[in-house]
């Protein structure tokens, strides 16, 4: 390598290589070349281990074979007795200048924005620091230079925000924080380094790029940040140059070799060629001639073969034909004798079941057809067998299922004697058909999973019942056949759909039905309860608008009178229906009663008559009944209106009495009464005459009595209907249910909407507490608003989730928390409350703090400069030297004095 070395003033140079030996006045070399010459760029190795490599020409080199060979050449060589500088490979040097402008610019704002603090961009202060580094103004000291600089920054930094706002208007968007940019990006950085630059060239004004490149050869370059990086890409762009000279030799070479190679491979193909092409022809001759021979020689042979396989195969078809013949008449013979076998016992089976058979019908058993027959476990017929034991067979049309029911011989005469009342039955009368009938009548029929199933009723009494109607009837819009079957204990409906041959079955039991019923009456008497309420609440007004002379119709006062006399005249007739009443029917007795005397039958002529004459009375009453004003209405202010009341009431009764003249009763007159006492003795008896209505007869209901029957069958048709089933296999089918299982069907559903309702709640409260347990509410400071994290997964949102619906998470609490950074695993710090990150822990920045404050205390006794604190050392080091040459090494206690 080249070293300095310092020569005295008028030494001679013999037989040495003096290289540029150029008076420095007239070296007109720029500052980077020769800071180059002067070996003081270093030559680093940055692609060593680096996969990049150029392709050029469908081929590769790779950048650290390129690195090796354009390393820095200073070897000399002679040609021809002359100095020749000649490197094999291209240099860094020779491609300096064809550095892009453009990246130099790049390396200077990367520097000016890595400047303490760190920015995205060049604020003033950069922006003149790096106007006074470049030293592009040797009078940057200057005021008016540095307002030149000043003005060059506020242009360009104007020029950025009117292009920022014409893109977001073209955008037709509005910039979130609403102010201006104070920072230049790199575009407004080139902008300001070229208005610059014109200020230093004037002369180049028509030339701006070659301004631009002087300046950035003289004085970008020899920044130190911006110079390496600079020889950096001079090498990439001579490694490239190199990387298209190597891509080239090696395709040259290997279009040489590849042209060698081809014509070595067709001189041996051909060869290969037609030697196989010989021996191919060779081998073929004498497999034809092989060939030939032994097929000449074998054709007699071969038709004998041929003749004697067509033989054998003849001869085995035959025999497998006569075998197979004479196995399936052998099978034939079986199968016919185990016919005939079979026959035989079916016929003498049916032999004995035909004389053991006693009866037989075809019925329906609970609105489904059945065959019924009935064996003799005896078959014989001697008048020495008295076993009489009976095997009922039930055979199911639509389901062709038979139920076998057996009876012995005491089951038997103890059924039939419960049924006709004879004892002692002979044997004649125990085989007669009327009789055995009744054992069938006990079969019952019950539907499980919509299939009969059949089955015998050992109690007292059989309960397949009593068919009591069958009619057409319309059945929720559909026109059916109803079959009713009446037995103790339940009543059956059957519907046949003529439309579609469905037949449909239910059935309500006699408990069922009586709650039924009871039910139903219960809420009569509540409405006739609540209508009499509103009836006498009714009167009780319009006799006292009455009575303070507001004009009221005489309709409205007579039927006012009636419903509030109503309750006193069942009081007064009380006492005298027990004694003159006992033949008068149900009602008449009834209301002998007193307050429970509104039980009692109905529909009686008795009934009819005694309504009659609670009518008659009525009206005698209304003829007499007149009003009687009390002193205290007789003021001055309404003494008016209480005698025109009085009058309007008396003239209304006279009015009652001579169109009820003709017809009025003979009954006891009632005593005089006023309005008042009226309506006070009214509201006395309205809880009575509720309690009367709502307290029912006991025992059955009426319409489970005998003569209402057919009333009771009507009433239970009508609330017959066709609904789908709900669940289980039949889901969606039509089945036939009476109203209050409707009913029931309703509340089930009602309750099971209820409840799922309930548990969507409770679920939709779970989900909350989980999305509280797993999202987490944090502030953004840039945005001024609120944002959601799952800690879980760590996606942001800036909605919260809609499963919270009205309700929020809490706010976060003001506090700092340590995170890391997803990006390269660092660890920094974020309040949630407030939005603000930093790289500092509390107790770092406690410790900044603390470190600014002394600084700042230490500023008041001055800050030594690095060239006082060297001073400062080498006086220490001057002292120590004498003190150790005068008394020795001192101790550090005696330094330290």
């Amino acid at each position: 390598s080249l070293h300095t070395e310092v020569v005295e003033e008028g030494m001679l140079f013999e037989q040495k290589r003096v290289w540029r030996m150029i008076p420095k006045p007239n070296d007109t070399r720029a500052d980077w070349r020769v800071q180059y010459d002067s070996c003081l760029v270093p030559y680093s190795f940055d692609y060593e281990k680096s996969k990049r490599k150029e392709k050029k020409f469908h081929t590769h080199v790779y950048y650290s074979e390129l690195e090796k060979l354009c390393v820095d050449d200073w070897k000399v060589y002679t040609y021809d007795g002359n100095w020749y500088t000649g490197p094999e490979h291209c240099q860094r040097v020779d491609h300096f200048l064809n550095v892009s402008i453009n990246a130099i610019l790049k390396y200077a704002f990367q520097l000016c924005i890595n400047w303490y603090p760190q920015t995205e961009g060049v604020d003033s202060t950069k922006w003149f620091k790096f106007a006074k580094d470049i030293k592009l103004f040797p009078d940057i000291h200057k005021p008016r230079r540095q307002a030149q600089v000043d003005l060059a920054f506020k242009r360009q930094l104007a020029a950025q925000n009117e292009r920022r706002e014409e893109k977001l208007r073209e955008r037709k968007v509005q910039r979130d924080d609403g102010q201006p940019d104070r920072r230049l990006n790199a575009e407004a950085f080139r902008g300001g380094i070229q208005e610059l630059v014109m200020i230093r060239y004037p002369h180049m004004a028509d030339q701006p790029e070659e301004a631009m490149r002087v300046m950035a050869m003289d004085y970008l370059v020899m920044i130190p940040e911006v110079n390496g990086k600079t020889w950096t890409e001079a090498k990439r762009v001579a490694m490239v140059a190199e990387g298209l000279r190597q891509c080239a030799a090696i395709r040259i070479q290997c279009w040489t070799r590849t042209i060698q190679a081809v014509d070595a491979y067709r001189i041996a193909l051909r060869a290969a060629i037609l030697i196989q092409a010989e021996i191919r022809r060779a081998r073929c001759s004498m497999r034809y001639t092989r060939r030939r021979e032994y097929l000449v020689g074998d054709l007699v042979y071969r038709i004998r073969w041929g003749s004697a396989i067509i033989c054998q195969m003849c001869f085995r078809k035959y025999l497998a034909i006569k075998a197979y013949k004479a196995k399936v008449k052998a099978e034939h013979d079986e199968y016919m004798a185990r016919v005939r076998a079979r026959r035989a016992k079916q016929a003498e089976r049916r032999t004995r079941r035909e004389l053991s058979r006693v009866f037989r019908r075809v019925r329906h058993v609970n609105g489904t057809n059945c065959y019924q027959e009935m064996y003799r476990k005896n078959p014989s017929r001697s008048s020495v067998n008295n076993d009489f034991a009976m095997l009922i067979r039930v055979y199911v049309p639509i389901t062709q299922r038979t139920f076998k029911f057996e009876l012995d011989d005491d089951q038997v005469r103890s059924y039939l004697t419960l049924a006709t009342g004879i004892e002692g039955m002979s044997n004649n009368e125990l085989l007669a058909k009327e009789h055995l009938a009744h054992l069938c009548d006990r079969l019952m029929c019950r539907h499980i999973n919509k299939q009969p199933i059949i089955y015998f009723s050992r109690r007292t009494m059989g309960e397949r019942g009593t068919q009591v109607a069958r009619r057409g009837v319309n059945i929720s819009g559909r026109r059916f056949v109803a079959t009713i079957y009446w037995a103790n204990d339940e009543i059956v409906f059957h519907a046949y759909d003529t439309a579609n041959s469905q037949a449909l079955r239910t059935s309500v039991t006699m408990v069922t039905l009586r709650a039924w019923l009871f039910k139903e009456e219960k809420a009569t008497r509540k409405a006739e309860a609540a209508k009499l309420k509103a009836d006498r609440a009714q009167a009780r007004k319009t006799l006292r608008l009455k009575e303070m002379g507001v004009m009221v119709e005489d309709e409205k006062v007579e039927w006012a009178i009636k419903v509030l006399t109503e309750k006193a005249e069942e009081k007064d007739e009380g006492g005298e229906g027990g004694e003159g009443s006992s033949g008068g029917g149900d009602k008449g007795g009834g209301k002998g009663g007193g307050k429970g005397g509104r039980g009692g039958g109905q529909g009686e002529k008795a009934e009819a008559e005694t309504g009659d004459a609670a009518e008659d009375e009525d009206e005698e009453e209304l003829e007499v009944f007149t009003v009687v004003t009390r002193g205290s209405r007789t003021t001055t202010g309404n003494s008016g209106a209480s005698t025109h009341g009085t009058a309007v009431l008396q003239e209304t009764a006279a009015n009652a009495k001579a169109r009820n003249g003709a017809g009025g009763g003979d009954g006891p007159p009632s005593p005089d009464r006023s309005i008042t006492e009226l309506v006070e003795a009214s509201l006395e008896d309205t809880e009575d005459g509720e309690e009367d209505i709502l307290s029912g007869s006991g025992g059955d209901p009426p319409m489970l009595r005998e003569e209402r029957r057919k009333e009771l069958l009507s009433w239970l048709i009508v609330r017959l209907h066709i609904a789908p089933y709900k669940s289980g296999p039949l889901r969606g089918e039509s089945c036939l249910m009476l109203q209050n299982e409707l009913e029931g069907d309703l509340e089930e559903a009602a309750a099971a909407k209820i409840q799922g309702l309930a548990r969507m709640y409770k679920a939709r409260q779970k989900l909350v507490q989980k999305i509280k347990d797993i999202f987490e509410k944090r502030y953004d400071a840039a945005a001024a608003q609120y944002y959601y994290v799952n800690t879980k997964t760590g996606e942001l949102f800036w909605v919260k989730p809609k499963a919270l619906g009205t309700d929020d998470l809490t706010d976060p609490p003001d506090e700092w928390r340590e995170m890391i950074d997803a990006n390269d695993g660092s660890t920094y710090f974020m309040n949630p409350a407030t939005g603000q990150v930093s790289w500092l822990s509390v107790d770092e920045a406690a410790c900044a703090i603390q470190r600014m404050v002394r600084n700042h205390l230490a500023a008041e006794i001055g800050r030594p400069t690095m060239k006082q604190m060297i001073k400062a050392c080498a006086i220490q080091r001057m002292v120590r030297n004498h003190l150790a040459a005068e008394i020795g090494r001192p101790t550090m206690k005696q330094m330290i004095k």
